[in-house]
């Protein structure tokens, strides 16, 4: 029931999520239509309207509220609203074209990366709940299997369960505090922004005064709308350049195209690679077929040896009566231990209790030092943030007095110079209309011929000779040349101060950059401060733990230990037992036979026992393995629980911005219903845009199954890669089976030779043996001994000869008494020997035995091991990929969030730059500086526009005539320069004719000629 209630529950969801999305979609193909126009010079960019202005439609949070609002959110308003905002501004030349379509692009592609966002929320919000249905499943079936049956109540069992329960207490307790720490970070995250929003949020004055200062703005701009039509070329050039990354992106569809058929041939290639493991799992299956048949043997065998059991249980009466003495002494000493290890367990039990209160207690108390510790630190930030916010308000306060200051100062000096330039406009348009303006003209020329006449009577007068002629001539020209320079660098004076003045902003801009630098590098040291203490906590309770594991694995292996005791004193028994019965055997010969059948039936009991023991040892590790999983799913909990605390926190920021907006929209509503008949124009150039956007749309899609398809071509790789590294472990394995078997083999060889050597030794010392004449040689060298070894000296003769077996006694025999003493002495030494070395082949009878169990042992356990690693491995990739998934959702989240940090800060300095270009108008001055020069080089711009337009079309450059400038008067120098200085920048359009390529150059100025 509870399956289908969550399915119903996501179905609802996914409906909601595809409606909301239509209507987005809906939205952004409206504002798609708006970034690539093509705008001819006679139109103006307009806003779409949204004819139907009403409230929207309230989106519901989807299996979640966000902390502190338990109302639904309104939904967002459309984008629209927004777009028709900066056309206005646009429209009223409060924001330039260029500005307002980068704008534009930039909230469109912040609007699609919040429905993406959303999107995803609800993907994983679905995905979540199927993992809540998975995990409710996984513990119902643990919490099956963590019940321990009725029959084991042994104290290892009960010693294990403690273990588990505090192991899972633990997991618990940190669960809690990454959970608690996690909701702390959101809870100072939102009084961030909050406090963010009431500081952004204007006075009713400051609002007042907006609008006042809008409506004149409004009022002023409207008579200069039809002088900026050039905007309308740059939206065409931005037109361009999006149809060039349009094709662009083509193209890189196409090469993917490519990429994918590559890719398809080489998987084609790799298709063989599997039919070669089907033949090895053929090969694997005949292996156990194989197996199979050698157990149905061995349990044909174990039939049988039970049949001989049950002739063998009568015998079995005997020999328990002997065995019931040593289990009553065993029983007594079993209930001592027991007595003493119940009394252990009930001191122990307390202890754990009176740790654990301990550990709970100091756990309290440092969750509150450590909530003390936050709310200090964050006091003390909030306090030092008001501080330095007030003294930017101070040095703001400053620069601004300053700025009016030198703003009066130069408003008074342009006040001068302009009534100075109208005196002198007024003086020579009196001059213009008097006519003297031509006899001036003529008394210049007089006066430049008598000045020439006079240096001529000069140089004439002097008597100088040809010589100093042309250096007085050289001089001439060269002051002129000199003249010329000078005005050069005046002009570029003037260039070079507007640089220093731009640079010297620009530091300024930098200089503030580097202050908000330095303020967010001051609160990430803060914040990392913090981090840091969180840490060592944390380290703290950690150590704690760690501790009390110490503790119990301390008494875990103590009471290993004496369970070890009790085992090798069974063992002990054990043994006295089997020699009891060596003891029967040697006396009665007849009950040999009975003794070995016995002895095979006691082997395969207690075989059926260690079979026992590692099927509990085997279930004990199973119930540790579903712990473990347990615990890993619960961080998967956290996790998941982490990751929906930041989707609201990023819904909470989407709401907001959406509210933003419609209260934009209602404001600006009013003025969209004046532009309605110039959109439809629009619309049709716009359609064209859309249809392009929709195959690329189609063309991403196509991209993503095909990526989709790869990656499932890779896993799958991997798989078989898996398998292949299987069987290559398995064929190494039996490589080296095969190399020990040829070193055995070589040993073999060299001892089967050595065994020969041996046995022509010993033929040879039997051959000595028997015969009385031969000669004694030495074991080692094989030469015959020159001195007899019983008779010492004989070689002090001087006489060497080798010496016989055969020797004479010269004494006399001795007496059989002492003889018979030998040969007891004898043979009761080959006695102990003889039992010694039963001794040994018993041992060694008892080590074969251990040795065949513990390599049944291992070849039962090897099929169990490789599914574990299996099962590890797989649920080693499956927290892979989750973590990957879970990173890459937190790197969007992020993305997202500076973008809109982004947004905000232009945004804001927008409306500075705004309220700036207000104050300036206010005052009577221009905007802005560029506006200045393009209002005073407007003049210039029509009459060169006016010139190029009556100059004839077949016209020449010629060279014109040299002109000397030493023969200026004062006024026309003065004139010159201030007429370089005003006309430092050539007006757009004009033909270049009259300008020099460099300073100082010796070229000669051109000048039109009609041909």
């Amino acid at each position: 029931m509870e399956g289908e209630e969550m399915q119903t529950e996501n179905d609802e969801v996914k409906n909601e999520g595809d409606s909301q999305q239509m209507d987005s979609v809906g939205e952004i193909d409206q504002f798609d239509k708006y970034e690539n126009l093509e705008i001819s010079e006679d139109f103006v960019i307009v806003a779409q309207p949204s004819c139907d202005i009403r409230p929207k439609v309230q989106a519901q949070d989807v299996g979640f509220k966000p902390a502190g609002r338990n109302e639904a959110t309104l939904s967002s308003s459309s984008a629209s609203g927004v777009i028709e905002l900066l056309e206005n501004l646009c429209d009223e030349k409060l924001v330039s074209s260029t500005q307002a379509s980068l704008l534009k692009n930039k909230y469109l592609k912040v609007y699609k990366m919040l429905n993406e966002s959303r999107d995803s929320e609800f993907r994983l919000v679905n995905q979540s709940k199927q993992y809540t249905i998975e995990l409710r499943k996984l513990e119902e079936t643990l919490a099956k299997a963590e019940n321990y049956p009725e029959s084991y109540n042994t104290q290892a069992d009960k010693l294990r369960e403690e273990l588990l329960t505090a192991e899972n207490q633990l997991l618990c307790c940190e669960g809690r505090c990454d959970e608690l720490g996690y909701i702390i970070e959101g809870l100072r995250d939102e009084e961030k922004m909050l406090r963010r929003e009431c500081k952004r949020k204007p006075k009713g004055e400051e609002l007042e005064n907006q609008r006042i200062q809008l409506e004149r703005a409004i009022e002023e701009l409207q008579t200069e709308k039809l002088k900026h039509t050039n905007d309308g070329k740059h939206l065409i050039q931005t037109l361009k350049e999006e149809r060039d990354a349009l094709e662009e992106e083509q193209q890189l569809a196409n090469n993917t195209y490519e990429q994918l058929q590559s890719l398809k041939d080489e998987l084609s290639g790799t298709n063989p690679v599997p039919i070669q493991c089907q033949k090895e799992c053929a090969k694997i299956e005949k292996q156990q077929l194989e197996a199979k048949r050698l157990f149905d043997d061995s349990v044909v065998e174990h039939n049988r040896l039970q049949e001989e059991m049950d002739t063998l249980d009568s015998c079995r009466v005997q020999l328990e009566m002997e065995s019931a003495k040593l289990s009553r002494q065993y029983a007594k000493r079993h209930r001592k231990i027991y007595d003493m290890q119940s009394d252990y367990d009930a001191a122990t039990v307390e202890l754990e209790e009176a740790q654990q209160k301990a550990a709970e207690y100091a756990l309290q108390k440092t969750e509150m030092e450590l909530n003390m510790k936050h709310l200090r630190s964050e006091r003390m930030r909030l306090d030092e943030q008001l501080k330095s916010i007030t003294r930017e308000r101070d040095i703001a306060v400053r620069g601004v007095r300053k700025s009016e200051v030198g703003l009066r100062g130069l408003r008074d000096a342009i006040k001068f110079q302009k009534a100075l330039c109208t005196e002198k406009k007024n003086a020579c348009e009196q001059m213009r209309q008097m006519g003297s303006d031509k006899e001036l003209m003529k008394r210049r020329a007089l006066l430049l011929k008598d000045v020439i006449g006079k240096q001529n009577a000069l140089i004439g007068q002097c008597n100088l000779s040809e010589s100093e002629k042309n250096n007085l001539e050289m001089l001439l020209k060269t002051e002129s040349k000199l003249k010329q320079q000078l005005a050069d660098l005046v002009t570029e004076t003037v260039d070079l101060s507007r640089l220093a003045t731009a640079r010297a902003e620009e530091r300024e801009l930098k200089s503030r950059e580097l202050q908000t630098a330095t303020l967010r590098y001051a609160r990430i040291r803060d914040e990392v401060k913090s981090k840091e203490l969180q840490i060592l906590e944390y380290e703290k309770s950690l150590r704690n733990t760690q501790k009390q594991l110490t503790d119990f694995s301390n008494l875990y292996n103590a009471i290993r230990e004496e369970r070890n005791n009790c085992m090798n004193l069974i063992q002990l028994a054990q043994q006295k037992m089997q020699e009891m019965q060596e003891k029967l055997g040697m006396r009665t010969n007849d009950l040999k036979v009975l003794q070995n059948t016995s002895k095979r039936t006691v082997d395969l009991i207690g075989q059926q026992r260690i079979k026992i023991k590692e099927a509990l040892h085997e279930r004990d590790q199973i119930r540790q393995e579903l712990s473990k999983q347990v615990c890993v799913m619960r961080d998967h909990e956290t996790k998941r629980d982490q990751l929906q605390l930041s989707i609201e926190h990023e819904n909470l920021t989407i709401h907001k911005t959406k509210d933003h907006t419609a209260k934009i929209q209602n404001m600006i509503g009013r003025a969209i219903k004046v532009r309605d008949d110039r959109v439809n124009q629009l619309v049709e150039r716009n359609e064209e845009v859309c249809v392009l956007q929709e195959k690329i749309r189609l063309q991403e899609d196509a991209l993503a199954k095909g990526e989709l398809e790869l990656t499932r071509l890779d896993e799958q790789l991997r798989w078989l890669g898996q398998e292949k590294r299987d069987l290559e472990n398995g064929i190494m394995v039996l490589r080296r089976k095969l190399k020990q078997r040829k070193e055995l083999e070589d040993e073999m060889s060299s001892k089967q030779v050595q065994l020969a050597m041996l046995q022509d030794s010993s033929r040879q010392m039997e051959l000595a043996v028997t015969d009385p004449t031969a000669q004694i040689r030495d074991p080692s060298t094989g030469e015959p001994l020159l001195d007899d070894p019983v008779i010492f000296g004989t070689a002090a003769s001087g006489v060497l000869v080798p010496v016989k077996r055969l020797r004479e006694v010269s004494d006399r025999e001795p007496d059989p008494a002492q003889l018979r003493v030998k040969i007891d002495a004898i043979q009761v030494q080959l006695l102990t020997r003889e039992r010694k070395l039963l001794e040994c082949d018993l041992l060694l009878q008892a080590v074969n035995r251990l040795v065949a169990n513990l390599q049944g042992q291992a070849a039962m356990g090897r099929d169990t091991t490789l599914k574990l690693a299996k099962k590890m491995n797989e649920r080693h990739t499956d927290v892979e990929q989750t973590n990957k998934k879970v990173k890459a959702m937190v790197a969007e989240l992020k993305m997202l969030r500076s973008m809109a940090f982004n947004l905000e800060r232009e945004v804001k300095e927008l409306r500075m730059l705004v309220m700036d270009i207000h104050r300036s108008m206010q005052m009577g001055d221009f905007p802005s500086e560029h506006l200045k020069l393009m209002w005073t080089k407007a003049p210039k711009h029509k009459q060169s526009r006016e010139n190029v337009m009556q100059r004839p079309k077949n016209m020449q450059l010629t060279p014109g005539p040299e002109r000397h400038n030493t023969y200026c008067t004062q006024e026309d120098t003065e004139t010159k320069e201030k007429g370089e200085i005003v006309d430092a920048t050539p007006p757009v359009g004009t033909a270049k004719f009259l300008s020099q390529t460099e300073p100082g150059s010796k070229k000669r100025p051109t000048s039109p000629q009609s041909s």
